[in-house]
This record gives C-alpha cells, sequence and structure tokens, in this order.
C-alpha cells in the first residue's frame, strides 16, 4: 500500500445556493483563500460565464483585473467569478473558476445533508489532503532517485572488487614481478656472482676456507685426506685451493 492509499481522502462536492446544482467537486480543486472566502476550481459543471467582460475599477480588491461572472446554468444566480485577465497578485486565479463561499454550499460525500451555511470546512481539510500527497510524492522522487545513486555506488564497488580479485593467483597470493632470468638454486661450492665460494665441510667434519688465487683454468675441491673433484671454470675465474680453517 502506498503512502497516499494510506491518507483518508476528503470529497467534497460544491452546490448552488439557491438550487442546490452540483457545480463542482473537491478533485479539481486548486486553491482556497480563508481570507476573501473562495474556492478556486479548475473546471467546474452547470456553471456559464457571462458574455460581457468586466474591467475593474481602481480602489477595489479586484483593481486591474478582467474577470466574467460566473451564473448557475439552473437558477442564474452568480456563484463566482472567471479571470481572464489580472494583475500579478491574481495570476493565480486567471483562467480558473472561482466560486464565493456566500453562494455555494459544500456538500461532503457520505453526509445525510448538505450544510446550510457554508464554513468552508470541507474545502479547507481537501486543500491539505493535497498538500500532503504532493508532499508525499516529491519525498517519493527524492527517496528514489537517491536509491538510485545508491545502486550506482553499489554496483561500481562490486566492479573494482572484482578487478582486484582478478589480479590475483587462485591460491589468493598476489603476482610478483621478477626483473632478469629465473635464478637457479646454488650448489655447494659453487662460485657467486662475486667470485666467493660457500665453505664446505672436509671428510672429518672440519670447516674448510676457501680462498682464490690466480692461478689455472681449473677449479680443484680438495680435503687434507683425498681430493673431492674437479670442474672445469672460465678463464677469468681465479684457482682456488682449499685451507683447513
Amino acid at each position: 500500500m502506498s503512502d497516499e492509499d494510506g491518507m483518508a481522502e476528503v470529497l467534497v462536492a460544491f452546490q448552488c445556493k439557491t438550487c442546490s446544482l452540483i457545480v463542482g467537486d473537491s478533485v479539481n480543486l486548486m486553491h482556497v483563500n480563508e481570507a476573501r472566502r473562495t474556492v478556486t476550481l479548475k473546471y467546474a459543471v452547470n456553471i456559464i460565464r457571462s458574455t460581457v467582460a468586466i474591467h475593474a475599477a481602481a480602489g477595489g480588491e479586484d483593481a486591474g483585473n478582467t474577470y466574467h461572472d460566473l451564473l448557475c446554468r439552473q437558477c442564474k444566480r452568480i456563484l463566482g467569478k472567471w479571470y481572464s485577465a489580472t494583475v500579478p497578485a491574481f495570476d493565480a486565479y486567471r483562467m480558473a473558476y472561482t466560486l464565493h463561499a456566500d453562494d455555494v454550499t459544500e456538500y461532503a460525500v457520505g453526509a445525510n445533508a448538505p450544510e446550510d451555511q457554508w464554513s468552508m470546512e470541507g474545502a479547507v481539510a481537501v486543500d491539505e489532503w493535497k498538500a500532503n500527497v504532493l508532499h508525499m510524492r516529491d519525498l517519493s522522487k527524492r527517496l528514489a532517485k537517491a536509491q538510485l545513486v545508491l545502486k550506482m555506488v553499489h554496483d561500481r564497488i562490486l566492479i573494482s572488487e572484482r578487478l582486484v580479485q582478478a589480479r590475483r593467483t587462485p591460491c589468493g597470493v598476489k603476482r610478483q614481478r621478477t626483473i632478469g632470468p629465473p635464478q637457479l638454486p646454488k650448489r655447494p661450492g659453487q662460485p657467486t656472482q662475486d667470485g666467493a665460494i660457500d665453505r664446505i665441510t672436509s671428510s672429518k667434519n672440519a670447516p674448510l676456507l676457501v680462498s682464490a688465487q690466480q692461478w689455472t683454468s681449473t677449479l680443484v675441491v680438495a680435503t687434507p685426506d683425498f681430493v673431492v673433484g674437479q670442474q672445469p671454470i672460465p678463464p677469468s675465474m681465479s684457482y682456488v685451493s682449499l685451507v683447513p680453517h
């Protein structure tokens, strides 16, 4: 159920005070002026506009306005005015049916009989109800816009999370960029990039210190008891002998 359905709409019919002919209803209500005791309708029924337009002279409340009298179709009683040209203060009344409270009565739908004297309570209630409906519609539009913005932000967050997940490996570890050729594991006794060789252990588990000298192009690895082996090395490398530490 919407917010508008939750509020009970007030329906009022407006009648000629002389013959009780219905001339309008609150569905077409535009605005109410309690100070001037008038109600303005967008559309009306059973009403005739006078042929001759009246230009109000200076000094009255309608000074500067041009209007036509509104007559009841059945009894020809003047019920209000139709403003065809107005001063800025009366722009809200232009091209609409303005009925006077002294010439019409109001009938609330569901009541037993129309009121003898129009207190404008029904018209004022209708005006307040319509103002509440317009306010609720405005709030609904604002909420819809806010929901749209939140949905857009949520979608962008999801896209960002997917991009982050796509940059990760299946095991959840970030990929690391490497520079240069892959590094192979170093074997014991193999020279490092700076020409040094790791410390090794003899057959008697005695640590040996490896030193380098400019001798031959063959690397001889030996212990005090026996020769461990030999391997060719580049000519630019030094001859390495083992000396007990």
